[in-house]
């Protein structure tokens, strides 16, 4: 293995330099190491993250009296005796719901990712039913 003389306070850009000098065998062994090191880094912090992931994943809903008031509008257009005012806080409302609802998927798809497993069995997991898909 070749050696490199290396100070103890390197910036990134020095790093990188001494590391050019090394042989592509020692490279990849360095290299094999490094990949090592941030996976137990990784999991120092996956217990953290997967709990972080799923506190968001829980506040990121639209509170109550707005789903009430969601489900409200919903019944009047069902109806068809929504206000043109209520058509559109409706929509406002449903954008709202929408961004969040994706926010959600973005944080579960993080989440078994992080686990390793499928988005299904993520969900299957948590007890959580995928939406059902209106026909």
């Amino acid at each position: 293995m070749s050696k490199a003389s290396v100070q103890t306070n390197l910036d990134l850009k020095d790093l990188l330099k001494n590391a050019a000098q090394l042989r592509i065998k020692d490279l990849e062994s360095f290299t094999k190491e490094l990949n090592a090191l941030i996976t137990r880094k990784r999991s120092k912090n996956k217990s953290y993250r997967e709990a972080k992931l799923l506190s968001l994943h829980n506040q990121s809903i639209l509170p109550k009296e707005k789903r009430n008031r969601f489900q409200e509008l919903l019944k009047k257009m069902e109806m068809e005796e929504m206000t043109e005012t209520e058509r559109v806080e409706f929509l406002i409302l449903t954008k709202k719901d929408e961004k969040l609802r994706n926010e959600r998927l973005r944080i579960l798809i993080e989440l078994s990712q992080l686990k390793g497993i499928s988005l299904p069995q993520l969900m299957n997991e948590l007890g959580l039913m995928p939406p059902p898909v209106n026909a």
